[in-house]
């Protein structure tokens, strides 16, 4: 066979590589667009926690708002920093309380169960909870409002029977400000409600002063309303204490997400593993779209092979 048909299939070969690659590309720009349009707009605006403005202007009424976080325009938008008072005086202090542990052990699923039946025997709330099995890893991950008279005990239970305790981390935030303020807050305008009313009962009814006054009464009435909402609310808060638990088969599985990890000997071979998989399936799949892209460069290779061969022939 002649040079020249050498050359022709030699580029027949590299054009339907080239248009593998474009085919691909293209086919992963839309998969992207469909797939991440919506959640890219959802991180630049995911909500952060942040103390909600109270009705006296601050942040001290303990009720935690949502604020958006819009990273395109430049991030949160802070409100003036308020600092509430701590009611250091107060001798009964109140407290929210949390926990957060990454565990080892052998049985992923065993382990969650056992948990989840703890849980339901103490009254708690399993808010959240989550499994997944990859090549390498089981995992889970558990949510929890715990009562607060259980909540040592429950720290203490999720160490048992584990591998390896990862991380632990617990803490305990006093907001005894808070909860006085909150009924502070209401006292207040549990106050001004009965002054107003009293006012209004000395006036004419359906005069301009009165329907004012009747005005005010009711805007007190909703703040008041509210502000015990958001107390009773906070106070149910303080009596369940929050804990995550973070849960895997192999401690790799912790180093390598959030801590700088060196990959021991086992790991690389295993890393290599993955990547010769990887390369011999992008093979094998180049192989067979060059094998469909047949229906196009073959007829031309046979007619040019037709051709030469009827060249050779008069000659």
């Amino acid at each position: 066979m002649p040079k020249k048909l050498f050359a022709v299939i030699g580029v027949l070969a590299v054009v339907s590589l080239f248009l593998t690659w474009v085919v691909s590309q293209n086919r992963s720009t839309l998969f992207y667009k469909m797939m991440g349009a919506d959640s890219d707009t959802a991180m630049m605006r995911e909500p952060a926690v942040m103390p909600s403005i109270g009705f006296d202007g601050g942040m001290g009424s303990g009720e935690m708002g949502m604020m958006t976080e819009d990273r395109a325009l430049g991030g949160l938008s802070y409100p003036y920093p308020y600092y509430p008072d701590e009611a250091l005086g107060e001798e009964n202090r109140v407290y929210l309380q949390s926990a957060y542990h990454e565990v080892v052990v052998k049985d992923v699923s065993g382990y969650v169960q056992q948990l989840k039946d703890y849980f339901a025997g103490v009254d708690a709330r399993v808010l959240n909870t989550s499994q997944a099995n990859t090549d390498r890893y089981q995992t889970a991950y558990l949510y929890v409002k715990v009562p607060v008279d259980r909540f040592d005990e429950a720290v203490a239970k999720i160490s048992q029977g584990v591998d390896k305790v990862v991380s632990e981390n617990v803490s305990m935030d006093d907001v005894t400000g808070t909860v006085v303020s909150q009924a502070e807050q209401v006292e207040r305008l549990e106050q001004q409600v009965v002054d107003k009313e009293t006012e209004l009962a000395g006036l004419t009814e359906n005069t301009t002063q009165w329907r004012l006054v009747n005005n005010q009464l009711q805007n007190l009435r909703r703040q008041l309303e509210a502000a015990q909402d958001n107390a009773e609310d906070f106070s149910e808060t303080t009596q369940y204490a929050s804990i995550s638990i973070q849960i895997a088969d192999s401690e790799r599985y912790f180093k390598g997400m959030y801590r700088p990890y060196q990959p021991d000997f086992r790991d690389t071979v295993y890393d290599a593993w993955l990547s010769l998989q990887g390369s011999l399936s992008s093979l094998v799949v180049t192989l067979i779209w060059i094998a469909v892209y047949a229906v196009l460069w073959a007829p031309v290779v046979a007619i040019v092979w037709w051709i030469w061969k009827k060249r050779q022939g008069i000659k």
